[in-house]
């Protein structure tokens, strides 16, 4: 599992919560499949919503089910570093904010290569 750089998790009990409603749903699922040793689950959210405490809340409970688990935050898939993209973000105005602000296809690349069960080189971004 990797965190941005400098990030802090405060998991409390609506995290465990969620993440246990999540895991139920998920092994209705699997007892569907033949195969179910990974799980392609995406997290959305405004930043600070919890995101993070609930993908790993939810990490925490398929370990022991031998679920596979990698943890993606698209904050580290970002073009623009984040103590430049502020001023990358002025400078090339209000329509250069959204979606094309990642780099998609490192994200494609890296889900690709969970599902192949290839090893990934993923990015980190320090914050600090």
């Amino acid at each position: 599992m990797t965190v941005m750089l400098g990030d802090i998790l405060l998991i409390q009990e609506t995290h465990k919560k969620a993440a246990a409603d999540i895991k139920e749903i998920m092994m209705k699922d699997c007892a569907t499949r033949a195969k179910c040793y990974k799980y392609i689950v995406a997290i959305s959210g405004e930043s600070g919503s919890g995101k993070s405490e609930l993908s790993h809340s939810l990490a925490r409970l398929l370990k022991p089910e031998k679920i596979r688990v990698k943890i993606i935050h698209t904050d580290n898939y970002y073009k623009v570093p984040p103590l430049l993209r502020t001023e990358w973000r002025k400078t090339q105005g209000l329509d250069s904010i959204g979606i094309d602000e990642y780099d998609w296809s490192l994200i494609e690349q890296n889900i690709r290569e969970f599902r192949e069960d290839r090893e990934a080189m993923m990015p980190c971004i320090d914050i600090i």
